[in-house]
Formats: structure tokens, C-alpha cells, sequence
């Protein structure tokens, strides 16, 4: 077997920062209690029934309870959503209750839908994966609403960035840059 080169991580950094992904807020519900965490780990799969795949922090209360109850709400943003990036990716569930100023109901599997969002789909996980400091579940939706008409794109991760809105843990030490 031939020897492979070492990789070296600061170009596989940047190669996976240049990915344009959707910056979304995922929700659950489980024993009494809500959570929601701020994602861009997010990707739709499978051409003859419909899922996606959504990661969560481990180190998050939304992954925790999503791993509790099995379902979620994802929820795509729109720029105009940047006080969301805020709520959800940069509080602590376990320390502040993200839902008190934020406009939601109740979806089919009880967890919160969000008021203000372009659009969301409300699932059950099927499985998950340990991806390390990850989760990733393969989600079966059963419910969604698109809410913006004429709406072509998503809040980017390159939106984030131009803005500011990044959340600390783009800062975390062990993050490869």
C-alpha cells in the first residue's frame, strides 16, 4: 500500500469553509422541555423518499433531546433572520431559555415550529451517526410549509461571515483552520 502524504489542514480547512451552506435553527421538544441550536452542517438525500441529514453539536441540549425524543424542526433563514443566529447559536440552551422572545407553535410531533423562517420541515429521525464532536441524523419529514413566496435563497454561511454573525465556536481551539 503506497504511503499517503499527511494532510495538511489548513488547506482542508479552507476547502471545507468555501462550501456555501444554509445557515438553519433546529428545534425538539422532549420531556416538557425545548430546545434549538443554530446549524450548517445540513444536506437532502435520497431521490426515491424524502430525507435530509442534519449534524448537531454533542455538546448541545438540542442534541441531547433530538436523541431523546427522535424528532426535530428544521428551519431555513432568510437574511433577514440574523437576530436568530444570535438566540440559537450563541446561548447555551441548559444556561437561557432561547424560546422567550421568539414567536413559535406547536408542530405534529410537538416540537417548536418558528414563526419568523423562510420555510421549515418538521421530521422523525430514522438513524444517527457519531461524527465525533457531531450527530448526524437522518431525518423522515412529516410536515412542511415554505412561508416565503418569491423567495430564490437561503441566509448563506458567507452571509454569516460578511456580517459577523459567526458563533464563538468558530473560535474554538480544536476547530481545524
Amino acid at each position: 500500500m503506497p504511503d499517503r502524504a499527511p494532510l495538511w489542514l489548513g488547506d482542508y480547512a479552507r476547502v471545507l469553509d468555501g462550501l456555501v451552506t444554509s445557515g438553519c435553527v433546529v428545534t425538539t421538544r422532549s420531556d416538557g422541555r425545548d430546545a434549538g441550536s443554530f446549524v450548517t452542517s445540513v444536506m437532502a438525500c435520497n431521490l426515491r423518499t424524502v430525507r435530509f441529514i442534519v449534524a448537531t453539536w454533542q455538546g448541545s441540549l438540542t442534541d441531547e433531546l433530538i436523541a431523546r425524543s427522535g424528532v426535530l424542526v428544521l428551519h431555513v433563514l432568510g437574511a433577514e433572520h440574523a437576530p436568530l443566529v444570535d438566540t440559537f447559536g450563541k446561548q447555551a440552551g441548559r444556561q437561557v431559555d432561547k424560546f422567550a422572545n421568539v414567536a413559535y407553535r406547536r408542530g405534529v410531533t410537538g416540537a417548536p415550529v418558528l414563526a419568523d423562517c423562510l420555510g421549515y420541515v418538521e421530521g422523525r429521525a430514522v438513524c444517527a451517526m457519531d461524527c465525533g464532536d457531531h450527530t448526524a441524523r437522518l431525518v423522515e419529514p412529516v410536515a412542511a410549509g415554505w412561508k416565503a413566496p418569491g423567495c430564490d435563497r437561503s441566509f448563506l454561511t458567507t452571509d454569516i461571515r460578511r456580517l459577523g454573525l459567526e458563533p464563538p465556536f468558530a473560535d474554538d481551539p480544536h476547530r481545524l483552520r
